[in-house]
């Protein structure tokens, strides 16, 4: 379950914090008044992330191969625009939770 905590609240209680995240699976938002700054999660599940990362890459140069007569530049614009809409995607999935 994701918690929010304030930025005061992660610092005072860190230590607390962290077993949580590692004994009972914990995951935590800390923000900066109303702001989300950053996350505190498992080391495995950020893990995966990277590990999922790194394979979207690989692919995205595998299809980039795939079209050497495409200007980079359009290809870049393509890519952004794409992380873009999924960003906002996240972003709209995340308030509605």
């Amino acid at each position: 379950m994701k918690l929010e905590i304030s930025e005061a609240d992660a610092r005072a209680a860190f230590a607390q914090l962290l077993d949580d995240v590692c004994d009972k699976r914990g995951e935590y938002i800390v923000k900066r008044g109303e702001e989300r700054m950053a996350a505190v999660i498992p080391i495995d599940v950020y893990e995966q992330f990277m590990e999922q990362r790194s394979a979207n890459f690989a692919a995205l140069g595998r299809i980039r191969a795939t079209m050497p007569d495409v200007p980079d530049g359009e290809v870049d614009a393509d890519i952004d625009a794409a992380i873009a809409e999924v960003r906002a995607t996240g972003r709209a999935k995340t308030r509605a939770e």
